[in-house]
């Protein structure tokens, strides 16, 4: 039984080690970065619940200025935020029709 709760500690310590191992690593700069990104990611998310953006797609492909006029907000800016949330996996951005 000693061998078994050793090898358990061993197991804890090497989660422990392989969660905190990349902060470590990365340079302070960049951890910075990452925070701060993720502070974008947030503010973008609620952004777009309080337009309902995800509603006004429902499971149609729109270019981003349609989506501006069904949630009654500005083309350029809900293009922009369309962008970030399709590039962290939110939305999906198909190609344009041509």
């Amino acid at each position: 039984m000693g061998d078994r709760r050793a090898r358990i500690c061993q197991g804890d310590d090497v989660r422990r080690l392989v969660r905190y191992l990349p902060n470590r690593l990365m340079p302070p700069t960049f951890r910075l970065m990452q925070i701060s990104s993720g502070f974008w990611l947030s503010r973008a998310l609620c952004a777009a619940v309080r337009l309902d953006i995800a509603a006004a797609i429902g499971d149609e492909a729109l270019r981003a200025h349609d989506v501006a006029r069904r949630v009654g907000a500005e083309a350029d800016a809900t293009a922009r935020l369309l962008r970030m949330l399709a590039a962290s996996g939110v939305f999906a951005e198909t190609a344009a029709a041509s």
